[in-house]
């Protein structure tokens, strides 16, 4: 039996829910515009959007029932270290502003509890539709 609440539907404490693994994410004061495999994206203002990212786990175009308790943090951290890398080395621009809640707008801060470690405040860009896939095989 899955008990992973949503944050918004707290029965339990915060320690036991993050323990639990963040599946879902309702942020009040923020439109939620898009829900993927793994990312929450919220609308911020006309030019910027939120992206959090969960720990849901996605195989192929399955979203699994169970998630992975921390996942999403690391996976927006490093999302975060090879945009800062690639422009640093590059001079290529890209989509995010910052990762540091603290230096969001403050209908994002006060969701701090939740999205710290785990989102990521972007530009609003054209989407160029590209997708690259590693797979780890254990043998």
């Amino acid at each position: 039996r899955h008990t992973h609440a949503r944050m918004s539907e707290q029965k339990i404490s915060d320690e036991e829910y993050f323990a639990q693994g963040v599946l879902d994410t309702n942020l009040e004061g923020l439109k939620k515009v898009y829900k993927g495999k793994v990312r929450d994206v919220y609308e911020v203002d006309e030019k910027t959007s939120l992206f959090v990212v969960t720990d849901r786990i996605s195989s192929y175009d399955r979203v699994m029932k169970t998630p992975v308790p921390g996942k999403g943090k690391i996976l927006n951290q490093l999302s975060e270290f090879w945009f800062n890398f690639l422009e640093e080395k590059t001079g290529i621009k890209n989509h995010m502003i910052t990762a540091d809640v603290d230096k969001m707008p403050e209908a994002v801060r006060k969701h701090k509890k939740i999205l710290n470690g785990r989102c990521m405040l972007v530009r609003k860009l054209k989407m160029i539709p590209i997708e690259a896939v590693c797979r780890a095989y254990i043998t």
